[in-house]
């Protein structure tokens, strides 16, 4: 036993590896996890169509916010008659998230596999500003001509071009597309999950052959995975007070739609670190119950020599073995008579043997 046993240094090193492993493996399964739930409920495009225009805040190059009315007031439009109100109008009444909600919700189809890969286009861009065109000209008085069209067809052209393309590297090719489509099967979430376990198993390994019980890699596992999955609960618990108080009100609503499954994968994920720590903690105690120890030879041999085992010997008393009177020996210890002068030997009050 003592030939298998892990050096403790060695063993030190081998758990914090094992903690690390642990720890990476328990956030990317938590965050393979959720994303797996979102794109098999299509929680991300009603995300999008939920998120709130007229609350958006834009940050400019020097570091201010403004408002997205006011920032498309400031670049966009030029006319004095046009205000903050009135673009403010346009974006919550139009169907400017909805749009992105549906263009969202191609590449969610996509990533399930009952679509191809979506591309963004000027027509559709141009087509959003036509069917908001009643509503532009209702509260700004301006009106969207062909010229305007043709023109906005040629300035998305090119940036709609580099847009196109980074998301197909980042979705349809190479290693990140192939992680992006993965997210709607389960082999990842399998793949993840053995790979986790195989880590327990060795730090179990590992804390037997150290300490000689499982009960301390029990407790190590399920503290370092409970961090992400906590981390996950919290996020979702208090997700929409931290967008207000980073001033993103425009994506709280939005938040209520990401929410219940960022509770569900981090509640699981704590229910099952909570069980993992109990069984650690009842090995624990079953390790510290005395148990009953195969006698010894050593202790064989000192219960055998226990007095209360042994013969008891004769108590040591004054035995007669001679004549009170003449000397002689007796015939046997304590005669009653000497059979050499007859004398009894049995003694009286007042009487003086001669010896014993």
């Amino acid at each position: 036993m003592e030939q298998n046993k892990t050096h403790p240094a060695r063993a030190v090193l081998l758990s914090i590896l094992c903690v690390v492993l642990t720890l990476c493996l328990g956030t990317q399964l938590i965050a393979t996890l959720t994303a797996h739930f979102y794109v098999k409920r299509g929680s991300i495009p009603q995300a999008v169509r939920s998120v709130s225009l007229d609350r958006l805040e834009i940050e400019e190059g020097n570091g201010q916010r403004k408002s997205a009315a006011q920032y498309i007031l400031d670049h966009y439009v030029q006319d004095d008659r046009v205000t903050v109100d009135n673009v403010e109008r346009v974006l919550r009444d139009g169907t400017f998230t909805d749009y992105a909600g549906d263009l969202v919700a191609q590449y969610n189809d996509y990533l399930r596999g009952e679509a191809d890969f979506p591309e963004l286009t000027a027509d559709s861009v141009v087509g959003l500003i036509e069917e908001n065109e009643g509503l532009i000209r209702e509260e700004t008085g301006l009106q969207f001509l062909e010229p305007d069209k043709e023109k906005l067809r040629q300035e998305l052209a090119q940036p709609l071009d580099d847009t196109n393309r980074v998301l197909e590297h980042s979705l349809y090719v190479g290693v990140s597309g192939i992680s992006a489509r993965a997210q709607a099967k389960l082999w990842p979430i399998l793949l993840l999950s053995v790979l986790l376990l195989a880590v327990f198993v060795w730090l179990i390994t590992i804390h037997v052959r150290w300490k000689g019980s499982a009960a301390g890699a029990c407790k190590v596992f399920a503290v370092t995975l409970c961090i992400p999955c906590v981390v996950t609960l919290l996020i979702g618990a208090a997700g929409g007070v931290s967008l207000s108080r980073l001033h993103l009100e425009a994506f709280t609503e939005s938040f209520a739609h990401l929410r219940p499954e960022l509770l569900m994968t981090g509640g699981i994920g704590v229910l099952f670190c909570i069980a993992v720590f109990g069984a650690g903690m009842l090995l624990g105690l079953r390790r510290k119950a005395p148990l009953p120890a195969a006698p010894s030879d050593e202790s064989t041999q000192a219960l055998r020599s226990a007095p209360f085992l042994q013969k008891p010997e004769t108590p040591s008393e004054d035995v007669r073995r001679f004549c009170r009177f003449c000397g002689k020996p007796l015939v046997g210890p304590d005669a009653l008579f000497c059979y050499q002068c007859g004398q009894s030997q049995t003694e009286t009050k007042g009487d003086t043997g001669a010896s014993r």
